[in-house]
């Protein structure tokens, strides 16, 4: 089973508007993008420490 944990994060209101336009230029949720960002930086950061 694939237990989720929520996080509440606070962003500067350009980040926010940002990643908003970004996520929906490539048709997904914000939510989507963001984990998709820190996947990538944790695999990036995974590789360099191997």
């Amino acid at each position: 089973m694939n237990l989720k944990q929520r996080l509440t994060i606070r962003m500067p209101s350009e980040l926010n508007t940002k990643l908003s336009i970004r996520a929906q230029k490539i048709g997904i949720s914000k939510n989507s993008l963001v984990l998709q960002i820190l996947w990538e930086k944790v695999q990036k950061e995974d590789i360099k420490s191997v």
